[in-house]
């Protein structure tokens, strides 16, 4: 049986047409955002597969899905305008929110959230702006990512956030930006003493400063 998100309605009780088609899912975390309200849900399946020895016991798994739902009340009845993954759900809203105060509210709301599966989150959303060269909105998420993952300390993750806002605020032609942003990706791989990461950020500065015509420095750079 496949239960979509977008076919889910939040009630206290099972519909008296259909009680079949009625789900017990918990929900796990309800969270205000602004005009609207992001609830995660989670429903498990159990499945059982007979054995393929006779007299062994069938062989039993479970899994675990969970979904964010984002509600907007419109006219006295809650309407679903988005779904997903529930990082999923919650990177949209740390994209969508300038705030840092409010976004700060949103980790604390969901800390078992607060995940490498968020940043990466994070990164496929501005990723997807970057391919659409909406480099403005590419840049947002990129910060964002770098945010989370300075938070939980992945070092690897917010160099990559790094290297793709230089890239995203080189686009932009905001280069003295662009070079700081290499320039820090620079300092975290030499400390983690990551050639392929020490070698991208070395390429963007060098890049940089071949824009601004330091071609001794770029030169030196690129070698």
């Amino acid at each position: 049986v496949v239960v979509h998100p977008w076919a889910i309605t939040l009630a206290r009780s099972a519909p008296n047409d259909s009680a079949r088609n009625h789900l017990r899912a918990p929900i796990a975390a309800l969270v205000p955002d602004g005009d609207r309200v992001r609830v995660r849900v989670s429903a498990t399946r159990d499945r059982v597969t007979p054995s393929r020895v006779p007299g062994r016991p069938p062989f039993t798994s479970h899994s675990t899905t969970t979904w964010s739902l984002v509600y907007v009340r419109e006219g006295g009845e809650w309407r679903l305008v988005r779904e997903g993954a529930a990082v999923d759900g919650l990177a949209d809203s740390l994209i969508d929110e300038p705030s840092p105060e409010a976004r700060e509210q949103l980790l604390l709301a969901e800390p078992e959230l607060v995940t490498p599966e968020l940043v990466t989150a994070l990164s496929r959303r501005a990723g997807q702006s970057a391919q659409m060269q909406m480099y403005a909105a590419a840049q947002v998420g990129f910060e964002r990512m770098r945010e989370v993952a300075r938070r939980i300390g992945h070092a690897k993750l917010e160099g990559e956030a790094l290297q793709n806002l230089a890239n995203a605020l080189y686009f932009q032609r905001k280069l003295p930006d662009a070079l700081q942003a290499y320039e820090e990706r620079l300092t975290i791989e030499r400390t983690r003493d990551d050639p392929e990461g020490i070698a991208a950020a070395l390429v963007g500065i060098a890049t940089i400063r071949y824009t601004f015509a330091e071609y001794q420095s770029a030169l030196t750079t690129y070698r």
